[in-house]
């Protein structure tokens, strides 16, 4: 191999013939400095984190500089599969890939089309994850010469299959003036995604009340400011951008981009509902015990089975709008609460309008007769949540109200603030299936043991507070994991054999199901007077 410094054509991996197309894949190694990868025209270059599928070492720091063989192409970045850790509340991310000087973490990969990519990968010394996969490929220069303007009212510009249309903020890249303006996309076809993505992106920050100032505005999506730009798809609608900026601290602005892309037909079926609704609030707890056992069987979660479809009626998973798959969980408390952990809602708040609780889901390649969506109103993080600690993890999401049915009921909190050591406990999730691993499709549930927080110590020391409760088996096999985070840990009532309670959230541990080292959970019980506070206010 070249020295680094040098320019490096990547080596062949392996050809696959798909269909009457030739797929050329190259994985160049992550390094530092970075390398310079050349895409072929055709081709698709594999971007992965050291260690892809298992979990990306600490203190990572490597990357590419990418570019097209083909002068004037440029080249197109996605990520098939991304899981960094989230960001923290004030928006920081601790482990992240930059592209383009944008960084990005959590579940959000990029997706950016530019005449280069200088892509970076950097990780600290905690709570890695997974890691990435993403994709480069080549794409033409776009057609039109010209950018289109930003207008008032916005022009309608139709978007082609193949079409990357590339626009900005006025007088970009210098400071944009006190405007209000915008774009009208349309797809040109029809069964068209309609994709919009930002290079570069700067705008005031958010002030008091998590408001913009000045922002770019995504019709059904949102407001965007500061250096978080959107990463959105449609499917056969137009893409309606508004541009809106004041007189005082006007900044670069946004390189953006739409393109577009011709689909398949859906040939699914319509779901019809034959859930009866219940109008009063329905007793908490109760298993739904109407159908027979469905799906593989003994899939492991880690060490778990399938669940019976909407078994657990109070099981809700976090989702990005429009998206089936599932990135955490949460538990139904009322008509309008989810309750979920803090590391997982810290992403979604501010930015409500790109996320949906998913309810009454089961298998999410299937849409479930139960199954809806519901948009979130509000996200309430506990005030004293510490992401270096993970203490105090604990998280309320306030929604659309939820319509209750034998499928779709609430969880009960706990009677009393027992210690619950020593109590088999049940945990469920779409989370993945072994360390580092693929999640599940379907729902997945795994019974442990809790244990005192003394035992729990003798592994994680004084990273284990009153505020945690921790389960598993000593030699290892069964834990919740990656993507369960959130979702609740329950045990039967004491008081009442056949109602469940919450006594537990999925919040962090020390890989999957290893021995001697239990999942640590957020306890319910340390939070009850926060819980009902909360969910009474206005």
């Amino acid at each position: 191999m070249e020295s680094s410094r040098g320019f490096l054509v990547v080596s062949l991996l392996a050809i696959c013939a798909v269909e009457n197309a030739l797929a050329v894949f190259a994985i160049p190694e992550c390094i530092k400095p970075p390398q310079e990868v050349v895409v072929p025209v055709g081709g698709t270059v594999l971007l992965q984190s050291p260690n892809f599928p298992e979990d990306y070492p600490s203190r990572a720091n490597c990357g590419w500089n990418v570019r097209s063989e083909e002068p004037g192409q440029r080249v197109r970045v996605e990520c098939p599969s991304f899981t960094l850790t989230n960001r923290n509340r004030n928006g920081r991310c601790f482990d992240f890939l930059q592209v383009n000087k944008k960084r990005f973490c959590g579940e959000i990969g990029p997706t950016v089309v530019a005449p280069l990519l200088d892509v970076d990968f950097v990780s600290n010394r905690r709570r890695n994850s997974r890691g990435f996969n993403c994709t480069v490929t080549t794409v033409q220069a776009p057609s039109r010469s010209e950018t289109p303007t930003c207008t008032q009212p916005p022009e309608s510009i139709p978007v082609a299959p193949g079409d990357v249309i590339f626009f900005t903020s006025p007088n970009y890249p210098s400071t944009y003036p006190a405007r209000r303006c915008g774009w009208r996309f349309e797809p040109a076809a029809s069964n068209m995604q309609l994709t919009l993505a930002c290079n570069d992106f700067r705008m005031q920050n958010r002030v008091k009340k998590n408001r913009c100032q000045d922002f770019l505005s995504v019709k059904a999506k949102g407001k965007f400011c500061g250096s978080e730009s959107p990463e959105i798809t449609v499917t056969d609608k137009e893409l309606l951008i508004g541009f809106k900026a004041n007189k005082r601290n006007n900044l670069s602005g946004f390189n953006c981009s739409v393109s577009g892309l011709q689909t398949s037909p859906s040939t699914a079926a319509p779901i019809i509902s034959t859930s009866k609704p219940i109008t009063s609030d329905p007793e908490c707890g109760l298993k739904y015990e109407g159908v027979e056992k469905s799906g593989p069987g003994e899939m492991k979660i880690v060490g778990g089975v399938t669940t019976e479809e909407n078994e657990y009626p109070w099981q809700a998973g976090l989702v990005f709008s429009g998206s089936s798959s599932v990135f955490c969980g949460g538990s139904i408390l009322k008509r309008n609460w989810v309750l979920t952990a803090a590391h997982c809602a810290e992403n979604i708040a501010g930015r409500e309008d790109n996320y949906e609780v998913l309810i009454g889901a089961h298998n999410l390649r299937v849409s479930a007769n139960a199954e809806k969506r519901h948009a979130i109103k509000r996200t309430i993080i506990h005030p004293d949540y510490e992401d270096e600690t993970v203490d105090n993890d604990i998280a309320l999401l306030e929604v659309e109200p939820i319509e209750f049915s034998r499928r779709v009921t609430p969880v009960c909190l706990p009677e009393q603030t027992d210690a619950y050591d020593d109590v088999l406990a049940t945990v469920t999730g779409w989370g993945t299936l072994s360390a580092g691993g693929d999640p599940s499709d379907w729902l997945m549930e795994v019974t442990l043991p809790t244990m005192s927080n003394d035992q729990c110590m003798a592994t994680y020391s004084d990273l284990i507070t009153k505020n945690m409760i921790c389960a598993g088996l000593e030699v290892g096999g069964k834990d919740s994991c990656q993507g369960d985070s959130g979702g609740p840990m329950v045990t039967l009532r004491a008081s009442n054999r056949a109602q469940f309670e919450q006594i537990g959230i999925v919040s962090w541990g020390a890989g999957c199901a290893e021995p001697g080292k239990p999942g640590v959970y957020t306890r319910i019980t340390e939070y009850l007077t926060w819980i009902e506070n909360t969910m009474d206010s206005k």
